[in-house]
C-alpha cells in the first residue's frame, strides 16, 4: 500500500515538475522577443537577426523576394548599419546643453575668484595637525606634489584630437607613478566667465583650499608632455620660494618680454602667499570686454606681443614686472632644466639625445617637458600645419614612453611607429 501511494506521489510530482518547464520556456520565449508560442524556426530567425547581424551581413543569401520586400530590407540594413556606427553616429546627439553657464551676479563689480581668504596658513596649519594622516611631507625633502591637468568636457572639434589627449594623459600618468606624485585631471568649467587659457585659475584656487595636505600644485597643460621619465624635481631647490615657472629675469623684469616665462607647465605651493598672488593674476581673466581690454594694454606695455586678447602668460609676465617688489622674491624664474620646452627646438634632436646623452639631465640634452605650444590638437586649427604637429607628438610621445618599455624589455621600432619589438630576451630570473 506504502509502495502504491509512493509512485502515484511521484507521478504527480513528475507532472508538476513538466508544467513548470513548459511554463519557464514559454516567459523565455516571450523574453528573447521569438514572439508568443513562436515556432521554432521563428525564434531561430529572431536569434540570428539579433544576435549575428553582423555575420549575416558578411554571408551572402540566396533568398527569392519580392522587389519591394528587396528594397524594404536594404533600406532596413543601412539603417541598422548606421545605427551601429560609431564613424557616422552623430556626437552632438548626446552633447546636450542645458542652458546657458552661470554668468557673474555682480558684473559690475571687480571680478573675484571666491570669498577673499586672509588667514589660510594659520587655517591650513591647524587642519595638518588635526589631521595627522593626511602630511603633506610624505618622505624626507619629499613634499607631497598633485599635478593637475585637463581638458574640454567636450569631445574634441575633429576626430583626432581625443586620441592625443589620451595619449598625453597617459604619458603623465606614467612620470607621476615613478615619481610618487598624485595627478588630477579636470573635465569641469569651474568658472563660466575663466574660459580657455584663464580656466586653470578658479581650478588651482579650489584644489588648494579643498586638500590642504598638498604641498605643491605642479599645473600642466594637456599639450604638454614628460620626455625625461627619469628626472626628479629638485624640491628642496624651492624651499624660499612659493612659485616656479621657466623663465628668465632679465627678460621679465627688465625687459617685460611678453614670452619671458610660460605658464604650461608651473609649480605654486600651497600657502596664503598663492591665494594672493591667483586673486591679483585673475581680474584680466573674465571673458568679454574685460578681457579685451586688458589685451589692449598687455600689447602697449610687453614687449613683442601682438593684439589679442588678454592671456594668462602675458598677464602674469605684467604682474611681475610691474609689481616685483610685492612678488618677485617669492618666484623662482627656472631655466636650468626644461620644466617647459619648446618642442620646435627639441623634437628633431631626439635620435642625438638619445645617441649622446641619457635620461635624468632634465635639460637640452635630455627635456624634462617638450611642449607643443600652438599645436591646438584639440582643435579646428593651430599655428602650424597639422600634419607636423601631429608627428612630432607622436614622436615625443614615444620617446617618453620608450623609457617606460625599457623597464619590460621593449621599445618601439621606431620613434615615429607605435610598433614595438623586443630588445632584451627573457629569463627564468626577471628580478
Amino acid at each position: 500500500m506504502l509502495e502504491g501511494n509512493y509512485q502515484v506521489h511521484r507521478f504527480c510530482h513528475a507532472k508538476v515538475t513538466l508544467l513548470c518547464l513548459f511554463v519557464t520556456a514559454i516567459i523565455l520565449l516571450g523574453t528573447i522577443g521569438a514572439g508568443k508560442f513562436g515556432t521554432q524556426e521563428q525564434h531561430f530567425n529572431n536569434l540570428r537577426s539579433n544576435f549575428y547581424s553582423s555575420r549575416k551581413r558578411a554571408e551572402s543569401h540566396k533568398v527569392v523576394v519580392e522587389s519591394t520586400e528587396k528594397n524594404n530590407s536594404s533600406d532596413s540594413n543601412i539603417q541598422n548599419d548606421n545605427a551601429n556606427s560609431y564613424a557616422l553616429f552623430d556626437i552632438n546627439k548626446l552633447l546636450v546643453d542645458e542652458g546657458e553657464d552661470e554668468e557673474n551676479p555682480g558684473s559690475d563689480n571687480p571680478y573675484s575668484l571666491g570669498p577673499k581668504i586672509s588667514d589660510w596658513d594659520q587655517k591650513r596649519a591647524k587642519w595638518l595637525s588635526e589631521n595627522p594622516n593626511f602630511l603633506n611631507l610624505v618622505g624626507p625633502n619629499k613634499l607631497r606634489v598633485l599635478l593637475v591637468t585637463g581638458s574640454s568636457p567636450q569631445p574634441c572639434e575633429n576626430r583626432i584630437g581625443d586620441h592625443y589627449l589620451l595619449k598625453s594623459i597617459k604619458n603623465k600618468i606614467d612620470y607621476c607613478r615613478l615619481h610618487g606624485i598624485d595627478i588630477f585631471y579636470n573635465m569641469a568649467l569651474l568658472d563660466a566667465e575663466m574660459t580657455g587659457f584663464w580656466a586653470k585659475l578658479p581650478l588651482i584656487r579650489k584644489l588648494l583650499v579643498s586638500q590642504p595636505e598638498i604641498e605643491m600644485l605642479w599645473w600642466m597643460d594637456s599639450d604638454a608632455m614628460f620626455t625625461d621619465m627619469a628626472f626628479e624635481v629638485p624640491w628642496e631647490k624651492y624651499k624660499d620660494h612659493n612659485l616656479v615657472m621657466h623663465g628668465w629675469k632679465e627678460m621679465v623684469y627688465d625687459q617685460k618680454n611678453w614670452i619671458g616665462l610660460n605658464t604650461g607647465s608651473f609649480f605654486i605651493r600651497n600657502c596664503q602667499w598663492s591665494l594672493d598672488l591667483l586673486d591679483a593674476w585673475a581680474p584680466m581673466g573674465p571673458k568679454g570686454k574685460i578681457r579685451d581690454e586688458a589685451g589692449e594694454l598687455l600689447a602697449k606695455e610687453l614687449k613683442g606681443r601682438p593684439v589679442f586678447e588678454a592671456d594668462d602668460q602675458s598677464a602674469m609676465v605684467y604682474l611681475l614686472a610691474t609689481e616685483r617688489e610685492k612678488w618677485g622674491d617669492k618666484v623662482y624664474l627656472e631655466n636650468a632644466y626644461y620644466l617647459h620646452g619648446y618642442w620646435g627646438i627639441l623634437v628633431d634632436r631626439y635620435e642625438e639625445m638619445i645617441e649622446k646623452y641619457h635620461p635624468g639631465l632634465g635639460d637640452h640634452r635630455w627635456p624634462l617637458v617638450t611642449h607643443f605650444v600652438g599645436c591646438k590638437p584639440c582643435g579646428k586649427s593651430g599655428d602650424y600645419p597639422v600634419e607636423r604637429c601631429l608627428k612630432q607628438m607622436d614622436r615625443a610621445f614615444n620617446f617618453g614612453d620608450d623609457q617606460i618599455l625599457d623597464f619590460y624589455g621593449f621599445a618601439h621600432k621606431s620613434l615615429a611607429s607605435w610598433r614595438v619589438k623586443r630588445i632584451r630576451n627573457e629569463t627564468s630570473n626577471p628580478l
